[in-house]
């Protein structure tokens, strides 16, 4: 039932703006939005794969105070995750600041994303995102995802033919899952 009055609300704006055309108002419908998708992934209990899987290993992650006797060449995934999500652990040990953290990053870039390069439709992108994406996205593949976002983030970059900053970004995402080496080739 939650699903679907959230799909009516980013409905509601795609027919304001995208269809009908009016004006007035996008900015208070873009950051409802977005609050309304951040608190659908942040507050969730206990959904999706990843999600579980992550759940059942936080109180094994360190606080950032811990993180200097953390055996990284042991762990099993890549050390910028850890590092990720000890920030998290310092705040709180339960996982929903890990999930709220998750979902303001990841749902701020995909809807900075969509207002930057789909100015005249990110409403329609918005709704297009939750209908296809969206617990994929926040439920799933959580720390692929943050490879995703910074590929988004480093897009204007990529399209400057700034490399440097760009391959920054990649180095980033590669020590947070090795899936993101993909990135080193798009610029070719």
């Amino acid at each position: 039932m939650i699903y679907i009055l959230v799909f009516i609300l980013l409905l509601i704006p795609v027919v304001k703006y995208d269809l009908m055309a009016k004006s007035g108002g996008e900015g208070g419908w873009y950051y409802f939005n977005l609050v309304v998708l951040i608190l659908l992934a942040g507050l969730r209990y206990r959904v999706g794969g990843d999600t579980l899987m992550y759940m059942s290993m936080y109180d094994e992650i360190p606080a950032l105070s811990e993180l200097k006797y953390f055996d990284f060449e042991e762990a099993l995934y890549n050390p910028l995750w850890y590092v990720y999500n000890s920030i998290f652990r310092s705040i709180g040990d339960d996982f929903v600041y890990f999930q709220i953290g998750q979902a303001v990053f990841v749902n701020s870039v995909f809807f900075w994303f969509f207002r930057k390069y789909s100015p005249q439709y990110y409403f329609s992108a918005i709704l297009l995102y939750y209908i296809g994406y969206y617990c994929y996205f926040n439920m799933e593949i959580m720390r692929e995802i943050l490879c995703v976002c910074i590929l988004m983030l480093m897009t204007p970059w990529l399209l400057a033919k700034r490399w440097i900053p760009y391959y920054a970004g990649c180095i980033i995402a590669v020590n947070i899952h090795y899936s993101a080496s993909v990135m080193l080739f798009i610029p070719l």
